[in-house]
């Protein structure tokens, strides 16, 4: 009897088995493979856009309330019947732009919180550290001769014709507050009967981080601590402002006692008076016409809506309260009533953003779309409403 053949594949049979499996495996995997990409990008996808929206809801936040001032007491009102509560720079004690800057990625903001404390300078105040001796106020809480004032709290001193400065209270006994102070010393003197309120100086730019290789928003508030960051990998951040086109005119005129005196801007001094480098009876804000009567310094800037003012239009003056002052701002500040903001957020890794392209504002290692996360921009427009006249 014939002896059965082994079972088994001859090598042809096998290598076409192979191949087949290859090509089986192969399909697998180009089948997973846009799977992979998708379960990696999904989740720096969505935190893209939340950090975005993030960086959106604090900037808008904080710009919304520019200009808000006290609703009592000798500096009552809009901030913007005194100074200009909008400033493209870096303000504060620590590392400051330069005198007269303006930059378009960067933004400070002043306003005075609800129900802040707030009082008069019983003595006169120079614009230096130190101690000043303060007013028992009728607004101030019964008992409490400091007037509410705490350690930590900023103090906006409020001069005439766009002179200001910020302090930071350091110890408070009786009715002495021990000041430190936070925009650029000077030698000018605030009188007794200076306006004492409790503030706030908010500053947003970018930081670089060369270590991790990121651009960081962070925030300042303008005293002696660091800037505190709120969104991290921030490819992008730019600011434009949008001004009224119509001078300030006067309302009442100076010699009056209570404001405001004009639409906006400081009030001018009496014409005897000579309180800055301006002629007697002008400021930034208004010089005398030939009748002797204040009239806006600043010219109409053609047509009924907002107008974009350049970056340069906003470092060129006339200045506030005048061009010696180290704490000098544009006088076209004053016009500020609208501020759009952009802010673009990046992917973290350089491995999900792509080597090129429009969608990317820093290369990154991916060459695949599919393995890439755009970068995301958002655009907004806030309009305070305290930069409104008589708000």
């Amino acid at each position: 009897m014939r002896a059965a053949p082994d079972d088994g594949f001859s090598a042809v049979e096998l290598l076409i088995a192979c191949t087949l499996t290859a090509v089986a495996l192969a399909s697998v995997f180009q089948l997973l493979d846009p799977a992979n990409g998708m379960f990696r990008t999904a989740p720096e996808r969505a935190d893209v856009q939340q950090r975005a929206r993030v960086a959106m809801a604090a900037l808008a936040d904080t710009i919304g309330r520019a200009g808000a001032g006290a609703a009592y007491g000798p500096a009552a009102g809009a901030l913007v019947e005194h100074l200009a509560p909008v400033l493209p720079y870096r303000l504060g004690r620590r590392t400051p732009d330069a005198e007269g800057s303006a930059r378009t990625d960067a933004i400070t903001v002043l306003s005075v919180p609800l129900g802040a404390h707030q009082t008069t300078a019983a003595q006169p105040l120079p614009a230096q550290s130190g101690q000043v001796l303060i007013d028992l106020a009728p607004n101030c809480p019964q008992g409490d001769p400091s007037c509410g004032f705490e350690p930590g709290m900023t103090v906006l001193a409020i001069g005439g014709h766009g002179r200001f400065d910020l302090f930071s209270v350091t110890a408070v006994l009786g009715q002495t507050l021990t000041l430190q102070h936070n925009t650029r010393d000077s030698a000018y003197v605030y009188p007794a009967g200076t306006a004492l309120v409790e503030a706030s100086s908010r500053t947003f730019s970018l930081r670089a981080d060369a270590a991790s290789d990121q651009a960081q928003l962070v925030r300042y508030d303008g005293d002696g601590g660091g800037d505190v960051p709120v969104v991290d990998h921030v490819a992008g951040l730019s600011f434009r402002y949008f001004a009224t086109p119509l001078p300030p005119t006067m309302i009442k005129p100076p010699a009056s006692t209570d404001g405001p005196w004009a639409t906006y801007g400081p009030r001018p001094p009496l014409i005897t008076d000579q309180p800055t480098l301006y002629p007697s009876g002008e400021n930034c804000a208004f010089q005398l016409d030939a009748a002797a009567l204040p009239s806006a310094r600043m010219p109409a800037l053609g047509g009924s809506a907002l107008v974009e003012m350049p970056i340069a239009q906003l470092r060129d003056g006339p200045w506030c309260p005048d061009a010696n002052d180290p704490n000098r701002f544009d006088a076209d500040l004053l016009r500020v009533r609208r501020v759009v903001a952009a802010v673009r957020v990046e992917a973290s890794a350089a491995s999900l953003r792509h080597v090129s392209g429009e969608m990317f504002s820093r290369s990154g290692t991916a060459v695949q779309v599919g393995r890439a996360v755009a970068d995301v921009e958002l655009r907004f427009d806030v309009a305070p409403p305290s930069l409104e006249p008589g708000q």
